[in-house]
């Protein structure tokens, strides 16, 4: 089980699109921190 504590990601307008490999084996718990900038384009 993952969760993200989305208060903790930036979501203003023009901020950086950022993603997680949800099939990553090892994730597990808070992922908020795991989350990497994504590369243009997506």
């Amino acid at each position: 089980m993952i969760w993200v504590h989305l208060d903790q990601l930036d979501l203003a307008p023009g901020a950086p699109v950022l993603m997680l490999d949800p099939d990553d084996i090892d994730l597990s718990g808070n992922v908020t921190n795991k989350f990497e900038e994504a590369e243009a384009p997506f």
